[in-house]
């Protein structure tokens, strides 16, 4: 998917995105009741983020795990430039993402490893031409630059929702879409764009205020989903 999402996408990142803010907001509720309690949920919030090498396996087996797992790859063709227009780094000042224009804009030179689409289509185009048999290990040998991608594809292949089926790199690719979904996993909702590069949200949207709690007039159901409401019929 490039560029604004089509419809049935965009409203499964919309139900993604409304399913993790509501799942968020109780939890920031109740964690925070006590100090003690809330140092102890963060000290479980981890988890192995390693990617690992299975050297056995053959090039057979990763190319059939490509295509039932990265198989939306296929829809990008890299060998058009018009697929790898930008690039991403992090800013000097703050460190936050930015996107530059490849050939032009400075920052090339320490691009972010966000290239996911490309890196697997290059993948399956040298597996393609290497033998059936040959195992990740000598593949490995000869193409000691696909390192990485394989870990990722091995190590992934059983997360459902490992990767986001975009071309981040792609000119016409709008990067509001993720960030709505990656913003709502941090508790916020409301999304309004105010450009293509940046969205105002709200955090606890209808939390009951000073006053509301204070005259026992504050709803107790506001943390929960809302019924959606035909727009076209209200």
């Amino acid at each position: 998917m490039r560029g604004p999402l089509p419809s049935a996408a965009s409203s499964s990142c919309g139900l993604l995105s409304r399913h993790a803010t509501r799942e968020r907001q109780p939890a920031s509720i109740l964690i925070e009741l006590t100090e003690d309690l809330d140092a102890t949920v963060e000290g479980g919030l981890s988890c192995d983020e390693s990617n690992s090498v299975s050297p056995q396996m053959s090039c057979a087996e990763l190319l059939t795990g490509i295509d039932d797992h990265y198989g939306w790859v296929s829809a990008f063709n890299f060998d058009d430039e018009a697929e790898q227009t930008y690039f991403w780094f992090s800013s000097a000042d703050n460190e936050e993402s930015r996107r530059g224009r490849r050939g032009s804009d400075a920052g090339e030179d320490v691009e972010h490893g966000t290239d996911i689409a490309r890196a697997v289509w290059a993948l399956r185009r040298d597996l393609e031409r290497a033998s059936s048999q040959e195992s990740v290990a000598r593949f490995l040998i000869a193409h000691p630059w696909h390192r990485g991608t394989v870990a990722r594809v091995q190590t992934t292949a059983h997360l459902r929702y490992a990767e986001v089926h975009t071309n981040t790199l792609a000119q016409d690719f709008l990067p509001l879409n993720v960030q709505r979904l990656q913003l709502a996993v941090y508790g916020m909702e409301n999304f309004v764009p105010q450009s293509t590069d940046w969205l105002r949200v709200t955090l606890f949207s209808g939390a009951p205020r000073i006053d509301d709690l204070s005259t026992g007039t504050a709803d107790d159901d506001w943390i929960f989903t809302l019924i959606p409401r035909n727009e076209e019929s209200s």
